[in-house]
């Protein structure tokens, strides 16, 4: 018996865009949307055609600025609601800045394409299905979507809860599905939907329901004050949603409340090592468009190590000292990481405090090693012990200048799983690289996809015996290279021959990941080779 949910679509679905044919020569793409600009009317049908041909970024965001920000927001909305928005042609290119473009001139996140039937689909299964197709990866883009206000509730539940294995086989969970948003998912479509949703895309929709939507006001806040990137913060990261959505907001109030009193903003990051604290510094250097300045601080003793000396005694090597950084930035936002404070000196950390309480200078971010047992605290509880703590390790006029204390927590067993996954699409985009024997930097492992079966099942495996609180994503990064890439290597010379020109023109290979279910222990086995594309 098949329910009539589970009966397939009487028509068949395109994974494609269709082509579009205006009579344009696209031959030079930038040069014939150069000669489309304003005073001719906006065209979002030659706009789609000019994506499809490759024409770049920069050309396309001219032809937009040639036109008063208005029209174009009238113009892009109302082919929102046409047969094929413009917003699923970036999409298709995979291409971020694009589809960031149109959604910034009013493209709908959430908009939908006809796929069969009469159905329509959402953008964000578009974009995983096409990107399934044509083997890239769609992590960021699909990213980007939620950022900007995507639905993932438009997906069947089925495809992405649970992270570790979504419950395909239900009949009971798959009617539930059926409602007006995700009627259109069946037959075929909701077939090749299983295959392409991995365990990150399902980690990123389960982040989206969990946190709250940046609201059109604190989204216009970010974007007057030239920080809109502040709201990907929670996104940037896996786990740590806590101090990501803190560090959002208490930088966006200290921004927008410019009181009398106002001094520069002092966070210390309180956590384990390997919890994602210089992986957020590291985020915000792409995020911001702020000057940003790291500083080992673990390795300075004295006050001239960390801020420099005299300009009279200053030569080249010593001009990345804090107090040239703040002269040369002074008046202007900007981000200072210490890192690891708590390894310095008094002398070094007392020496910051005339700076700390400044009016001059607007952020500054510290980092700090505490004991793991005071991060199982309830935050009240663990703020309460922190503060005395640092009165007595580092003085009392130091630790009269951090304003908030953000708290990095463990990872919870689904944010190791993703941790692990996020190690496998890199391990995959790395050996996908096209074969380079002769020239730097020489690659003899390539041409490869790299398809993970039961993708929650081998991230469990991993992250259950390699993950360490003390090491962190440390530990689970070691955890591939030495369970997953070692196997790769070995399978891959095993079975490999000696390069030649006609090796490196063979058809892609395709390997396997996979757990076997008869091990006691851990063994996870890569197994293909090379074989025709389908």
């Amino acid at each position: 018996m098949v329910l009539e949910s589970e009966a397939g679509p009487s028509g068949q679905y395109e994974r494609h865009l269709p082509e579009i044919d205006n009579g344009e020569d696209w031959a030079f793409p930038d040069k014939t949307l150069r000669n489309m600009q304003y005073p001719k009317a906006v065209d979002c049908e030659r706009l789609a055609s000019a994506i499809q041909h490759g024409c770049s970024y920069k050309a396309m965001n001219s032809y937009l600025q040639s036109y008063p920000k208005k029209t174009v927001r009238q113009k892009i909305r109302k082919t929102s609601r046409e047969v094929v928005p413009i917003i699923f042609y970036a999409a298709a290119r995979n291409s971020i800045l694009v589809a960031e473009l149109f959604l910034h001139y009013g493209a709908d996140p959430n908009a939908m394409k006809p796929c069969y039937d009469g159905y329509k689909m959402p953008l964000l299964a578009f974009v995983i299905d096409h990107g399934a197709a044509d083997s890239f990866d769609t992590i960021e883009m699909v990213k980007a979507l939620l950022v900007w206000g995507a639905d993932p509730f438009l997906l069947p539940p089925s495809l992405w809860f649970p992270i570790k294995r979504p419950d395909y086989e239900t009949l009971e969970s798959r009617s539930q599905d059926r409602n007006a948003l995700t009627g259109w998912c069946r037959g075929r479509l909701y077939t090749n939907l299983q295959c392409a949703v991995n365990l990150s895309h399902r980690y990123l929709f389960q982040t989206a329901c969990i946190l709250d939507k940046p609201s059109e006001l604190e989204r216009q806040i970010a974007e007057n004050h030239n920080v809109p990137g502040l709201l990907q913060i929670p996104y940037c990261l896996i786990g740590q949603r806590r101090a990501a959505v803190q560090i959002k907001h208490r930088m966006l109030q200290h921004i927008e409340i410019c009181t009398s009193y106002k001094t520069p903003l002092v966070l210390t990051f309180v956590g384990p090592s390997g919890h994602g604290k210089s992986e957020l510094a590291h985020h915000m250097t792409k995020l911001l468009p702020l000057d940003l300045m790291h500083i080992d601080i673990a390795q300075m003793q004295s006050t001239n190590e960390l801020l420099g000396v005299a300009p009279v005694y200053q030569t080249m090597q010593e001009e990345n000292r804090l107090i040239n950084f703040l002269i040369r930035n002074n008046g202007k936002r900007g981000v200072v990481v210490l890192d690891g404070l708590e390894k310095t000196t008094n002398e070094a950390r007392n020496a910051l405090v005339p700076i700390l309480r400044s009016e001059t200078y607007h952020s500054l971010w510290f980092k700090h090693l505490t004991d793991e047992a005071q991060l199982q605290e309830p935050l009240d509880r663990l703020n309460a012990l922190l503060e005395p703590e640092f009165r007595q390790t580092w003085s009392v006029p130091f630790t009269g200048c951090i304003n908030t204390f953000v708290p990095f927590f463990p990872f919870s067993p689904d944010e190791q799983l993703a941790i692990v996954h996020r190690c496998f699409l890199d391990l995959a985009t790395t050996v996908k690289k096209p074969i380079e024997p002769k020239k730097a930097p020489k690659r003899h492992i390539g041409q490869c996809e790299l398809d993970i079966l039961f993708d929650g099942q081998a991230c469990e495996s991993i992250a259950y015996h390699c993950y360490v609180k003390e090491l962190g994503a440390r530990s689970l990064v070691q955890g591939v290279a030495e369970r997953v890439e070692a196997e790769l290597y070995r399978e891959y010379v095993k079975r490999g021959r000696r390069m030649s020109s006609h090796t490196i023109k063979e058809a892609v290979h395709y390997w396997t990941i996979d757990v076997d279910p008869f091990a006691d222990d851990l063994s996870i086995h890569a197994s293909g080779g090379p074989r025709e594309s389908e």
